[in-house]
């Protein structure tokens, strides 16, 4: 047999396999999917459909395309064009785990129910991502945050901590008994001591906040000050006002001010030094709140406003 045959032939076998497997996983994680959303209804009464789920062998990532979901009573609440899990590993704690949700939209009948949220913010397409990073062996974790809502906004949160690992334990067990069964009150109560208790344990050291304008922003924001019945002259001298009796360190009071005349961006760093857990730094900012320009300084505080 001629090698170019021999060439078609492995060619053709291999991505017959390919296809089969492909095909095979795809199957497992439908059934998986399955399985969680009917948890998921039995815990909320609401209802889930897709279009279709499926992982890519190459780099394990799960995908979930034409989310729709609706109340107990049928009707349409809110889709999702896209899902995307990355890093997820079923028998431990994964290094590296993000989520990715584009195009989420509410439909009708959600809009009509909140009439007082402002109409750009129901009519837009959200994307929302969220990553968590962490290291076994040092407990350190990094957790991010994303919303955007299209052509009017986004913001960031990103936030760093140490001593994350107890956490990270007590949330598994809680991904690997939900995975199961829906949990019993009792059981939820026990997980939410143990988180508690976890939580207690956490050592913070960063935190940053980011709102940015994406197109619309500044106009919404003065459609609210005109709904409130103010112009912008008198929004800011309230807001002046307000602040001068607010417990505000100056470089918060300034960065405010600052955005709200240029309604761009505003962004909040604090960094916190040594190991100290959260409740003794809980305790340290209760002992300054009537001290803001000493716990800023305690806490690095940056603000900027533009």
């Amino acid at each position: 047999m001629k090698k170019p045959v021999i060439m078609l032939l492995v060619t053709g076998a291999l991505a017959a396999g390919y296809v089969a497997l492909q095909s095979h996983m795809n199957q497992v994680v439908d059934e998986k999917l399955q399985t969680q959303l009917a948890i998921a209804v039995e815990d909320s009464g609401m209802q889930f459909d897709y279009a279709d789920a499926s992982v890519n062998m190459f780099n394990g990532n799960i995908v979930v395309n034409g989310l729709m979901v609706s109340d107990p009573q049928g009707v349409s609440a809110f889709g999702i064009e896209e899902i995307v899990l990355i890093g997820y590993e079923e028998e431990s704690i994964s290094e590296f785990t993000q989520v990715n949700i584009h195009g989420f939209s509410l439909f009708e009948a959600i809009k009509n129910n909140s009439l007082d949220t402002p109409k750009p913010l129901l009519d837009a397409k959200y994307d929302f991502s969220t990553s968590l990073a962490f290291d076994a062996e040092t407990g350190y974790s990094q957790l991010k945050l994303a919303l955007a809502a299209h052509n009017i906004a986004q913001f960031d949160f990103d936030m760093e901590l140490n001593n994350s690992g107890p956490l990270m334990d007590v949330s598994f067990d809680m991904q690997k008994q939900q995975s199961v069964a829906a949990l019993t009150v009792e059981e939820q109560l026990q997980i939410q001591t143990k988180l508690m208790g976890a939580m207690q344990q956490l050592v913070p050291k960063s935190l940053q906040l980011q709102i940015e304008n994406k197109g619309q922003l500044a106009q919404l924001l003065d459609d609210q000050v005109a709904m409130a019945g103010l112009d912008q002259v008198s929004f800011e001298n309230m807001l002046q006002m307000q602040l001068t009796q607010a417990p505000l360190p100056q470089i918060a009071k300034d960065a405010i001010v600052a955005f709200v005349q240029g309604k761009e961006s505003l962004h909040v760093s604090v960094s916190l030094p040594g190991d100290s857990d959260i409740q003794t730094v809980s305790q340290h900012v209760m002992s300054l709140a009537e001290q803001p320009e000493e716990l800023a300084k305690l806490m690095n505080l940056e603000v900027h406003g533009k």
